[in-house]
This record gives structure tokens, C-alpha cells and sequence, in this order.
């Protein structure tokens, strides 16, 4: 989260790229910063009377207002930057194993982009045999997962990652790739109940709920959501991702995650540049 200050700096620098044509235009109107809207949905809001309806006496009367909401700026730009760094991690993946991360599929075949592997194999795992049972851990030391947990968390008998390696630590040669070196933060990470995790998006869900809680389907906190703290109530939305069987970006893979702001749900995606407004998550 930005300071008031930083933020402001900002507005200042976005109003001074504004065509110098329409700045001078600009008479007798004060722009503010809020942290919230008044009502769900606003990015800014003008209060006045427009250039067409003024009368001579205009120039005596109070400034127009153009009030700029950080909060959901905020929001719209950190899932925006999310994007680009998931998207990133996955064309490092591809290019050094010269495929793209393998996704998730129902029992009958169809691709389920709610629940995926994404983070296990972005981060990269070693794997072993103890006890006689297989473990997987990520490279960066924050799962450590059983095989059958994989199956379980998946729906599906999945039993391993693509990105893996038997034993030892991930040395430099290995079959191992780390994709996301260093560069998620821990709000980006969360658990699914049963502890497998997803990568998800920072903004969480408009959505408070204890565990154990098992939604019906479309309702909150939707398919594929997880949470960053077990002892929270909060829960946030993971990326969805389908590279098998992408209707968007035919030929490569389709990534996307709908982030609620302000009582809309926004989906990002790689194959929009600017988020689009969905019935839901």
C-alpha cells in the first residue's frame, strides 16, 4: 500500500501527462484524494457543472471537484503487476523446459482452472521416498506435501510434479527450475483446506468464513479460493490457468484471476489488456 503522499505524487504526475490543450481548460476545479468511493464501483468522481452549461457569473461560484479513489486504484494496479509476474514465471518455465507448466483437469477430461499445480510447478520440487510414502517440497522451503495429498487436492490421480527432482538440493545444472526466484511475496501463497497451495492473487475475497467450510459452487468463496492465514477468516482467489486447452490464447495458455472491487468482480487476464466486469468469480 502506497502513503497518502506517494499516492498523491502520483495523481500529480498523471495530471501533468494530460494534453496541455485540456489542462488549460481546467479553470477553477480542485482535485482530491480519497481512500474510499461513497458507493461500490468509482474510481473518481466529478462534482460540478460541465464547461457546455456554465454562465459568465461561473467564475465566482465554489471549484468543481474531481475526487480520485485510491483504494480501488490500488487494487486494480497491484493484480495488474500480479499478472505480469505470474505470466512472466511461466515463460521462464517454458523456455527452459520447452513446455508450458501442465494444468489441471476433471475426472472427465475437461480442464479445471480453479485448482491447480501453478505454484509447485513454478516454485519447482525434490522429491523423496520416507517411510514409504512420497514426498514433494518446493524449492523455496514453504510446502512439503505428500503424493497422495496431490491426488486428493487435485481431484484427480495426480501423484507428482513435472518440475521435480529425486533427492538432494537444487543445484545449479539440475532438472530443477526455480521460476519464481525470491519474487512471491507471502500474501501470495495461501492453503487450500486440506494444505496443498495455490498461487493467488493479494486482494482478498469480500468474504469472511472459518475453516472447515465447503461452499456450494458459485458462491462464496468460489472454486479454487484458499487462505494466506489458517487462523484468518479472510480468503483469496487463485490464478486459474488452462494451457492444454486455451480458448483465448490458442497455442500457448490462458491465465486469469477475478478480484472483487467494490462490489464488482474485475477479471484480469493475459488476454485483455484492461480488466474486464463478470457476473462472478
Amino acid at each position: 500500500m502506497l502513503s497518502s503522499t506517494e499516492f498523491d505524487s502520483l495523481v500529480e504526475e498523471a495530471f501533468r501527462l494530460i494534453p496541455k490543450r485540456f489542462r488549460q481548460r481546467m479553470h477553477n476545479v480542485a482535485i482530491v484524494v480519497e481512500q474510499e468511493p461513497p458507493r461500490p464501483g468509482l474510481l473518481g468522481l466529478y462534482q460540478g457543472r460541465p464547461l457546455p452549461t456554465r454562465s459568465v457569473f461561473a467564475g465566482f461560484a465554489m471549484p468543481d471537484k474531481i475526487t480520485i479513489y485510491q483504494g480501488p486504484h490500488e487494487r486494480s494496479a497491484r493484480t495488474r503487476a500480479e499478472l505480469e509476474q505470474v505470466a512472466t514465471a511461466i515463460e521462464i518455465y517454458q523456455s527452459k523446459r520447452g513446455q508450458y507448466p501442465p494444468d489441471n483437469h476433471y475426472p472427465n477430461g475437461t480442464v479445471n482452472p480453479y485448482v491447480n499445480q501453478l505454484y509447485y510447478e513454478l516454485a519447482g520440487t525434490t522429491n523423496w521416498v520416507q517411510g514409504g510414502q512420497a514426498y514433494y517440497q518446493t524449492t523455496d522451503g514453504r510446502s512439503k506435501v505428500r503424493a497422495t495429498d496431490i491426488s486428493s487436492a487435485l481431484g484427480v490421480p495426480v501423484s507428482g510434479f513435472a518440475n521435480s527432482r529425486t533427492g538432494g538440493s537444487v543445484e545449479e545444472g539440475s532438472t530443477v527450475v526455480n521460476c519464481v526466484k525470491g519474487t512471491l511475496r507471502p500474501d501470495q501463497v495461501a492453503d487450500t483446506p486440506n494444505g496443498f497451495k495455490l498461487l493467488v492473487g493479494s486482494v482478498p475475497l469480500p468474504f469472511q468464513a472459518p475453516r472447515p467450510y465447503t461452499p456450494p459452487p458459485h458462491t462464496p468463496p468460489y472454486p479454487g479460493s484458499a487462505q494466506i492465514d489458517t487462523n484468518s477468516t479472510a480468503w483469496y482467489c487463485a490464478w486459474r490457468y488452462n494451457s492444454s486447452s486455451p480458448t483465448n490464447n490458442p497455442g500457448s495458455y490462458d491465465l486469469w484471476i477475478d478480484v472483487i472491487i467494490d462490489g464488482k468482480t474485475n477479471r484480469f487476464s493475459n488476454w485483455s489488456r484492461n480488466p474486464v466486469i463478470v457476473g462472478s468469480p
